[in-house]
């Protein structure tokens, strides 16, 4: 298998990126853009390996501030001034280099300049290195298998893309620099910068649907990425999911020299899953090459899928430091810590009997799976669902709100203003997309008060006990 064609993977700019974050100790380094999810993880990082950090981002809240904060990273409105005096900037790769202040200020001064992903990648090139990727789960494979890399005692680092807590509500685990493990995106192509040993592919399906021209499309580009694993390089991936698997088969058909490890009820050998068990609370599972039986805290077979892939990347780091397999009770107390992560099936409070759970699910694979998961969960309890998707493109059709939910508001890409008003996505051909969203449902007898769960909302997010 080839590497990527010119222009989807650049050998001489990643060069120079690992270069720039060969030794960050006593550098200067500005991150703009540093509240997303992937950004503050960085930040955290590189504080961790004793760079002097600072950021900038746009002056609203993120559910990030607190970790910054617990980081020790300012958090400085955009100014082109934000770079004077720094060794390195990075950059969320939302932002073009050509058009953000700050980073045309960084260019005309001269000072090495890398997008996240870029970033990312000159990490995982200086050591062993695990890439998460897929459609699903990404955010909670990371998350359990730091966990998991932690209870074990590895010299790992794992950035995730949402704060962890069992990881003490970071985003980031720092025990060392012998290991990497991060989520990869699969956005514009942006893992084909990362430097992977190992790859856990959760899933494929159509996603991106404004870069990636079809389903084809997406495949390709998670091939091409399989292509990047070294001689011996192992793909972990779910044999119960078609994309999955047929990636899978096309690497093993290029590359015989990738070990392909399945996982999931289809899966043969260690890591078949068996005897799954949903109930309130709870979340059980087995593994062929274990005696017993796994708990989650977490909902959902997806969770215990999850935690399977967790499992057989975490087994595949130990077996490289120590050799063999960590036994079942280590797995098990490493599995019983984790707690879930922020915007991932989270309880975030409870008012007036009122359990409010945040996902952050927007494809219609996640929504169906987190909800069914959900119901077992809180089993009894009725589900009421508050959708927002953020773009037209996002949104599909209709069978997004399927399956019984009952429906107080349907929030397509509406915003809050400073005075708390509303105003809507003016995407091209975003209201004619409302318009038809809300007869359909009314045509399905849903009942839609549109201005009820925003009081109930604002009543929520005031009540002490949420956040």
């Amino acid at each position: 298998m080839q590497r990527p064609e010119p222009g989807r993977w650049d050998s001489a700019a990643d060069g120079d990126s690992i270069a720039a974050l060969r030794c960050v100790r006593g550098r200067a380094v500005h991150l703009v853009g540093v509240a997303g999810q992937g950004m503050s993880a960085l930040a955290e990082v590189l504080r961790a390996r004793g760079a002097v950090v600072t950021g900038s981002d746009v002056d609203e809240p993120f559910f990030t501030t607190p970790v910054l904060a617990r980081a020790g990273v300012p958090v400085l409105p955009f100014d082109p001034g934000n770079v004077r005096g720094v060794d390195l900037v990075v950059h969320s790769a939302a932002y073009d280099p050509e058009r953000h202040p700050e980073l045309r200020a960084a260019r005309e001064a001269g000072l090495p300049l890398l997008n996240y992903p870029q970033a990312l990648g000159a990490l995982s090139a200086q050591c062993k290195a695990i890439a998460v990727c897929g459609a699903h789960g990404k955010t909670t494979i990371t998350a359990m298998l730091g966990t998991l890399l932690d209870a074990f005692g590895l010299p790992a680092t794992v950035l995730a893309g949402s704060p962890v807590r069992s990881l003490g509500d970071r985003s980031t685990l720092n025990r060392g620099t012998e290991l990497l493990a991060a989520e990869t995106c699969e956005y514009r192509r942006h893992f084909l910068h990362y430097h992977p040993d190992h790859i856990v592919l959760s899933g494929v399906e159509w996603e991106h649907v404004d870069y990636f021209a079809d389903y084809g499309d997406t495949v390709a580009a998670f091939v091409q990425f399989c292509g990047l694993l070294p001689r011996g390089g192992e793909l972990i991936y779910d044999a119960d999911d078609a994309g999955a698997a047929g990636v899978a088969a096309a690497v093993g058909a290029e590359r015989a020299d990738v070990v392909r490890t399945p996982v999931g009820r289809a899966a043969p050998g260690p890591y078949r899953l068996d005897g799954v068990t949903l109930s309130a609370g709870r979340t059980g599972f087995r593994l062929a090459a274990y005696p017993g039986e796994f708990a989650l805290r977490v909902p959902g077979l997806h969770s215990a899928k999850d935690a399977a892939l967790a499992v057989a990347a975490a087994t595949a780091a130990y077996r490289g430091r120590r050799g063999g397999s960590p036994d079942f009770d280590t797995v098990s107390r490493g599995l019983s810590r984790f707690a879930g992560t922020r915007r991932r099936s989270e309880v975030v409070g409870e008012a007036g009997g009122v359990t409010f759970v945040e996902d952050y699910g927007h494809h219609p694979t996640e929504i169906r799976v987190t909800l069914s998961g959900l119901r077992r969960f809180f089993a009894g309890r009725p589900l009421v669902v508050d959708f927002m998707p953020h773009t037209l493109a996002a949104c599909g059709t209709p069978f997004y709100l399927t399956g019984g939910t009952a429906l107080h508001r349907h929030y397509f890409g509406y915003r809050y203003s400073d005075d708390l008003d509303l105003f809507v996505n003016r995407e091209p051909g975003f209201d004619r997309f409302v318009d038809r969203v809300i007869r359909a449902l009314r045509e399905r007898g849903y009942a839609l008060d549109l201005d009820a769960f925003v009081r109930l909302e604002l009543a929520v997010r005031e009540n002490s006990r949420c956040r």
